[in-house]
């Protein structure tokens, strides 16, 4: 496999995804390096997927075995209630005797006789110890059935796909390896680890004389082997989703122990960052001084700054613009003059966004200003679609100018919502007397790129917390920026929105104005994180992350392949304003990355950069 530490997943995973999606004609025309590493990614993640695809089929087969045994159990148990009931009436009329307190001990045997000849008890008893088995038992009979049908896979299944387990010691995973090597030829069967063969399959493993009975042998390995799966105390190194689970969690401990090592040097060279407070010590926040801006650096900034020609780009802009906005016109239309584009844009903006009639903003002595053309030019021009990949090329020609590129490359972003009074009905409005009064508003939350570009923004009904939404356009992002860093302010900032961006692989970094008061959390309770200790006193619930790890992977799935709304998954975690267990799981594993996030550099006197 191949390693990439220290990448982004973000990163990996937009490469992986135009892998999937362009022509081999395409990433063809990328340069050598861009090429081979998208190669590489694709194939490593086919890999990967190709492993979950065997072990998601594996499953569904053991599962469908043991379902259709079931219900061909219950079946025959339906056809033989008949004979049940027969052989029990037969049985309680000779039972009679044995309690009928006139017949004397002596003559009970003869009495009970009477009631059925010697043989008829005999078959009776036979015939309820046939029908009324233990489920398991008749379970574990009708799946041996179905040896010759696992034969079929087993041996590309031994040999393709590697397991391995939590313990060392998994007596599935030994009997699995086991089973591998006498398909090889290299163990022979008697020599077969037995730990993981229940009561159930004891009787149909071992024979008379203590010998292995193969068939039964193998599919009580198969069958411990699904479970282990299910539990997760045994995973295939090479797939992602039944991968290791303790690889994010080795990670995560490492990263925690990391940082809070980083930080507790900080404090020990700046003991002034802690402030006792009388119960518990807490960081010390102080605002960062403002640095004077000396004549020197004023002057260089002066030297430096462009005198762009601000009519010449804005006109190119403009016509690449326009040519977005042609996409998905009829040619022949494209050929009518849209004539000024400036008027044009502005009175369509009056006339639609504004909701002012057409009338106010008509011309009827110019042509490309009557009603009539501005009703068409609304209703073929003016759409989601054509808007969007307009605004798309003004972020990518943005994104392009040599200045912008010196402000930042688009690896980071920040998020945040401005809040409106909307003087009109709209359904996107609601109500909140804190922020508007006695009307109603909404919240449009912003995407501002580090090369100073506004990128996205989402209109939000009312005032809903924002990070709900934070996901929805980093996810689905039509531009050719890649943020790998968010930035939010406190209002955005939870355990929650910690765990989703880590596993997601972007780097979520808020500015917290209440990190005085924040919690910070530990794995190990062991672990001396010197003059840290005070301060990481809540324990990190591991046990709950490893129980609900499948359906944490099924819901980075989800986003990942844009599957559904982010903010749509966000709103399905909680019940009533409350998180459920699977979002307290997520949440958890945000609780450590939380305290990395915020305690890698403390804010204090030397941390200008700090946050």
């Amino acid at each position: 496999m191949i390693q990439l530490d220290g990448v982004p997943a973000s990163r990996t995973a937009r490469m992986v995804t135009e892998a999937l999606q362009v022509k081999a004609q395409r990433i063809r025309r990328h340069s050598p390096e861009r090429r081979d590493a998208t190669v590489a990614l694709f194939a490593r993640h086919l890999h990967a997927t190709a492993h979950d695809d065997v072990i998601d089929v594996l499953l569904i087969v053991l599962h469908d075995l043991t379902a259709k045994v079931e219900r061909l159990g219950e079946q025959e148990r339906l056809r033989t209630l008949g004979d049940l009931d027969a052989a029990a009436l037969l049985l309680a009329r000779a039972a009679q005797a044995l309690l009928d307190p006139t017949v004397a001990d002596s003559r009970v045997r003869a009495a009970t006789f009477q009631q059925a000849s010697r043989s008829e008890p005999q078959t009776a008893i036979a015939r309820v110890h046939a029908i009324v088995a233990h489920p398991g038992d008749r379970v574990a009979a009708g799946v041996r059935a179905r040896y010759p049908h696992i034969r079929r896979f087993l041996p590309a299944l031994l040999r393709q796909v590697s397991f391995d387990a939590t313990t060392p010691a998994d007596p599935a995973l030994a009997a699995v390896k086991h089973l591998a090597a006498v398909e090889d030829g290299n163990a022979a069967l008697s020599d077969a680890p037995t730990g993981h063969v229940g009561r159930r399959w004891t009787a149909l493993v071992f024979g008379d004389d203590g010998s292995l009975a193969v068939g039964a042998y193998t599919v009580c390995t198969l069958d411990a082997l699904r479970l282990a799966i299910r539990r997760r105390d045994v995973f295939v190194p090479d797939a992602l989703g039944w991968g290791d689970p303790r690889r994010l969690l080795a990670r995560l401990s490492r990263e925690l122990d990391d940082a809070y090592a980083h930080a507790g040097e900080v404090v020990t060279d700046e003991p002034d960052l802690l402030a006792a407070d009388h119960t518990q010590e807490r960081f010390k926040v102080s605002p960062l001084a403002a640095e004077p801006l000396s004549e020197h650096r004023a002057a260089a900034r002066s030297d430096r700054r462009p005198d762009p020609d601000l009519r010449t780009s804005r006109g190119a802009a403009r016509s690449r613009c326009v040519d977005r906005l042609h996409s998905g016109v009829p040619s022949s239309d494209r050929k009518r003059p849209i004539a000024r584009p400036g008027a044009l844009d502005l009175r369509g903006a009056a006339g639609s966004g504004v909701q002012h009639p057409y009338t106010a903003v008509s011309r009827r002595d110019v042509p490309a200003l009557t009603e009539a053309r501005l009703k068409w030019v609304e209703a073929n021009y003016l759409r989601a679609d054509t808007i969007t990949a307009a605004n798309t090329r003004l972020v990518d020609h943005q994104a392009g100018i040599r200045l912008a590129q010196q402000w930042g490359g688009g690896e980071l972003t920040s998020a945040d919502g401005l809040r409106f009074v909307v003087p009109v009905r709209s359904i996107h409005s609601g109500p909140n007397p804190r922020y508007f009064g006695t009307g109603r508003g909404i919240t449009l939350f912003n995407y501002v790129a580090d090369n100073y570009l506004g990128w996205a923004s989402i209109v939000v009904t009312g005032t809903a917390r924002d990070s709900q939404f934070l996901r929805d356009r980093i996810l689905d992002n039509p531009t050719s920026l890649n943020p790998t860093e968010i930035v939010t302010d406190t209002a955005s900032a939870s355990d929650l929105n910690f765990g989703l961006c880590q596993l997601l692989g972007y780097r979520y970094m808020p500015r917290l104005a209440d990190l005085p008061d924040r919690r910070l959390f530990r794995i190990h309770p062991a672990r001396d994180y010197g003059p840290l200790n005070p301060l990481a006193r809540h324990r990190i619930n591991i046990g709950l992350i490893r129980d609900h790890w499948d359906d944490i992977c099924r819901v980075v799935g989800t986003l990942h392949t844009k599957a559904a709304v982010p903010s749509e998954v966000i709103r399905a975690l909680q019940r009533a304003g409350r998180p459920v267990v699977l979002a307290r799981a997520i949440a958890e594993i945000g609780k450590a990355y939380g305290p990395s996030r915020r305690s890698t550099t403390p804010p204090g006197p030397s941390s200008v950069d700090a946050f």
